[in-house]
């Protein structure tokens, strides 16, 4: 009987980050995916997804946080009784499968009891970086907890630390949260991931961006084969005549206040942000002469119609922006995106732009590759006249790219 691994996801992009690595391991292992949330969009576009792709997973209601509906709050007493549920629901979940590896990208509050259930049963728990951390200053709005909610959040912790001991033993409460490893996408990840997180640096191992070595294979693929990249010029609507060029929805706005949620006067801020890049770039070309593709991050919602009357194709989360780089001439986002990693390695011409009042988010690029951010607008329109003249300089530096990234990644999960 195959033992399973595991894969807990927190939102579709990371499901889709996950799902290529199925291949590596369907032959020795069952695959699961474990969705911890509330019941939101977010977990919904999740199991819609797996469910038209066939995947295997559960679904575990997170509720330690806020009220349900007609639900009555007994302060400290509902959040206890809620986190004991908890990790009920992470002891059930282990007993029901025979997992042999758990693996994340992220370690976060929500999927933690499930790292140190794992932990207490010796399962090899793994962590693998799938995108960069912005610098903490980027989160400018985020407003610290008030002295006290600080004093509130520390009794709870500490009562949470008594129920572990009382209903679980001794050994469980001082069971470990973290990874037993950990893969960074660069050095700078033996830096950063313990600022973070916490993480021992003794248990991170470099392993270059999964990004990289996928997108070289796709690249030649498509270039190799003739049949598959006419299904993908098809399945985008993409008229080889022109030049295709892809424009990335940058959501700067959470690293502003780090909420899922706009009023209608943001959203409206956020559109015209974009609203004017399109303007920049038909300022440039006429529509004989190119396509625009815009691709929505997986974790928002499509506030981006008015786009298509500027002949924009706006690609939602059943495209893949891998593939709409492939076959893309000019690809064009904000520097703090793992999209970067695929058109770094990709070697197609790249703009990469940040018109955003957060400019510390600039200070992470060169961990991509990125050798230049356009600030400026008329900066950003010679770009454009450059890449239409066939002059644009290389906006990055491919030595950054791991070649065997796949490789290296599938084996650090796989070893003891």
């Amino acid at each position: 009987m195959k033992r399973t691994i595991c894969f807990t996801v927190i939102y579709i992009g990371e499901l889709k980050f996950f799902e290529r690595f199925f291949s590596h391991f369907e032959d020795e292992y069952d695959i699961h995916l474990l969705f911890i949330r509330p019941d939101d969009n977010k977990r919904r576009q999740m199991i819609e997804y797996s469910k038209e792709n066939r995947y295997t997973f559960t679904v575990i209601d997170y509720d330690l946080g806020g009220n349900r509906r007609g639900e009555k709050r007994i302060p400290v007493v509902s959040a206890l009784i809620r986190y004991r549920k908890h990790i009920k629901s992470a002891r059930a979940f282990f007993n029901k499968h025979n997992i042999g590896r758990f693996v994340g990208a992220k370690i976060s509050f929500t999927n933690q009891t499930f790292f140190r259930e794992a932990n207490y049963r010796g399962i090899q728990t793994v962590l693998v970086q799938r995108g960069h951390r912005p610098p903490l200053d980027s989160y400018v709005r985020i407003k610290k907890l008030k002295p006290l909610k600080r004093t509130y959040a520390f009794f709870i912790d500490l009562m949470r630390k008594v129920i572990e001991m009382i209903t679980f033993g001794p050994r469980y409460a001082f069971t470990s949260i973290m990874p037993s490893k950990v893969g960074a996408i660069g050095e700078e990840g033996k830096t950063v991931l313990p600022e973070r997180h916490g993480f021992d640096p003794k248990i991170i191992s470099v392993l270059g961006s999964f990004e990289h070595q996928w997108m070289i294979d796709l690249m030649k693929k498509i270039k190799s084969t003739s049949g598959y990249r006419k299904n993908i010029l098809k399945k985008y609507g993409i008229d080889e005549k022109k030049k295709q060029i892809l424009l990335l929805s940058g959501r700067y706005q959470h690293y502003i206040d780090a909420r899922e949620n706009y009023t209608r006067e943001e959203e409206l801020e956020i559109l015209r942000y974009f609203e004017d890049i399109v303007k920049n770039i038909k300022s440039v070309f006429s529509d004989d002469e190119i396509q625009i593709h815009f691709t929505l991050h997986p974790a928002e919602k499509n506030i981006y119609e008015p786009l298509k009357k500027y002949g924009v194709q706006i690609h939602g989360i059943q495209s893949k922006i891998d593939e709409l780089i492939a076959v893309s001439d000019l690809y064009i986002s904000y520097p703090v995106t793992s999209a970067a990693y695929m058109a770094v390695a990709s070697g197609i011409d790249a703009i990469f732009i940040n018109f955003s009042p957060l400019q510390e988010l600039n200070k992470v690029a060169g961990d991509f590759g990125i050798t230049n951010v356009v600030t400026d607008r008329e900066e950003f329109k010679n770009k454009l006249e450059d890449f239409k003249m066939g002059d644009l300089e290389r906006q990055y530096d491919q030595n950054h790219v791991v070649k065997n990234s796949i490789d290296n990644t599938i084996d650090f999960i796989k070893s003891s």
